[in-house]
């Protein structure tokens, strides 16, 4: 047995809920979120990429994107809008504070072709009191074995890799020094992410507002033109989804899965 093998083994039988994941892509990507609302598996910029975010395999060097309350009394708990793939993270505070966080990868039909960006959109809401958040964006080159040169902006932060030309970039509106040194902040409106591979996310966040609601309606009226039986509706559907997000549009291949093993 390999040793990636054997840490992933180690690791189920340590916790299986651990594996209790949200899978989002837009059959260009795909990522997988656990219920902590982290980004634990992405492979940038295609299927057969290396990962960008491997916090699944290790939780020390893998790397990993995560939005959460800060301290303690939260509880998290997530599911999908409805006939979608757009993932909804609800965090709720035993003080009355409460947030959502939607994570979505953009696809919906654009200048006759699906435009399918390599790009991963989290949008936070506030829903009531005045929260405390803490935003963490750890990416790692090459299966985690490389930590990427980081570049500030503005408005941004630029990761690089230091072996090659790739690098990413993540667009918000949230304080950058704050998400560059992992520290809380307290949330008081709504904030963007865009973390998109080599070409920047450059446009208004009410464009990323539209990308999700493209996003919704695209993955709804595919589903409605998708026959499914009449008992278990859901869960057919949702297989349906799950096999589709597993399609590279490009070559038409269906993937074995999305990890390097697990199913």
């Amino acid at each position: 047995m390999s040793s990636i093998e054997t840490q992933i083994s180690e690791r189920v039988g340590q916790d299986q809920a651990g594996l209790d994941l949200a899978l989002i892509g837009n059959c260009q990507y795909s990522a997988l979120i656990d219920k902590r609302g982290r980004v634990v598996w992405t492979c940038f910029p295609r299927f057969d990429s290396a990962p960008v975010f491997a916090h699944l395999l290790d939780d020390e060097t893998g790397g990993h994107w995560t939005i959460e309350g800060e301290g303690e009394g939260w509880r998290s708990e997530a599911r999908y809008l409805e006939n979608t793939c757009v993932l909804k993270t609800s965090w709720t505070h035993s003080g009355g504070h409460r947030f959502d966080v939607y994570d979505f990868a953009p696809r919906f039909f654009q200048n006759d072709r699906y435009y399918r960006p390599t790009m991963l959109s989290r949008i936070v809401r506030l829903d009531s009191g005045r929260p405390r958040v803490r935003v963490t964006c750890r990416p790692r080159f090459d299966f985690g074995l490389r930590e990427p040169r980081i570049v500030g902006g503005s408005n941004h932060l630029t990761y690089c890799d230091p072996d090659s030309n790739d690098r990413m970039r993540l667009t918000t509106n949230a304080s950058i020094t704050r998400i560059s040194q992992g520290t809380p902040f307290e949330l008081t409106h709504d904030l963007y992410f865009a973390l998109a591979w080599d070409e920047p996310f450059e446009a208004s966040f009410h464009v990323l507002e539209g990308f999700l609601q493209r996003t919704v309606a695209y993955w709804r009226r595919w589903c409605k033109h998708t026959r499914v039986p009449v008992n278990y509706q859901d869960a057919v559907l949702r297989a349906a989804m799950t096999l589709k997000l597993h399609t590279f549009e490009d070559t038409g291949a269906v993937i074995a899965a999305t990890t390097t093993s697990i199913p």
